[in-house]
């Protein structure tokens, strides 16, 4: 009898440990504290997945990634069925540079939640950085349609866009970001940018260049194109590439 009411007590502990420490990381925003007192739960319930994830969400606060990813990987493995274990993980994992497990916890996620916003982002920036341009843009302009004023996606969008030298989808995704947010500093940042890579060709027209290489490595055709168009089609222009 004794026994039982040892381990009701410590099942007890445990549980007003984690709900305190939820309280506190929560509604006061001490996320050590939160740590602490979580650390203190967990001898008593090893095997509470919220626990784990709680404990997770605290090691994210203080930047302790590594111990935040053991955290969620545990909540996972005890309670795969919560989208939301899956989603920390999967965020974890791409900040550590995991990629294969990131993309493999945000499916698990998408399956469960099709279309959501937040997590279609993050497969477009794993997409992203696994340099598989199309399927990133697919998965930004799904985010996009789900939440236009996304401004992180639009500007992950743009600047990608922008580095494949795609200056006129790359325009439009600015330009519409400016339209609701007009005051967004890195769109701004991000059409000077266009304007600059675009500018160069036109300042030597303006100059009075009358040879341009087009070398098709240096992937400079659409700039030049577009500022041949802004030239108002200068008759003495003559493009040719130099020899190989």
């Amino acid at each position: 009898m004794e026994l039982v009411t040892k381990k009701r007590l410590t099942i007890v502990s445990g549980r007003v440990n984690r709900e305190l420490a939820e309280e506190v990381a929560q509604r006061l925003g001490q996320h050590e504290t939160a740590q602490t007192l979580l650390e203190q739960a967990l001898p008593l319930l090893p095997e509470h997945p919220a626990l784990h994830y709680h404990l997770g969400l605290a090691y994210q606060q203080q930047q302790a990634w590594e111990k935040a990813l053991t955290a969620f990987r545990k909540s996972v493995t005890l309670q795969p069925e919560v989208p939301d274990y899956h989603a920390q993980l999967a965020a974890t994992a791409f900040r550590l540079g995991q990629l294969e497990e990131a993309e493999h916890a945000a499916r698990q996620v998408l399956a469960q939640r099709p279309g959501d916003p937040e997590i279609c982002l993050l497969l477009g920036q794993i997409a992203e950085a696994g340099k598989r341009y199309e399927e990133a843009r697919a998965y930004y302009q799904e985010t996009l349609t789900a939440q236009p004023e996304n401004l992180i996606a639009r500007s992950r969008l743009a600047a990608m866009l922008l580095e494949l030298r795609r200056y006129h989808e790359a325009e439009a995704a600015l330009e519409e970001g400016l339209r609701l947010a007009p005051e967004t500093a890195a769109l701004h940042h991000g059409m000077a940018r266009l304007h600059a890579a675009r500018g160069a060709v036109e300042q030597a027209l303006a100059a009075g260049y009358r040879h341009l290489d087009t070398a098709a490595s240096y992937g400079n055709e659409e700039a030049v194109g577009l500022a041949i168009k802004a030239s108002r089609g200068t008759p003495w222009l003559r493009l040719s590439p130099l020899p190989a």
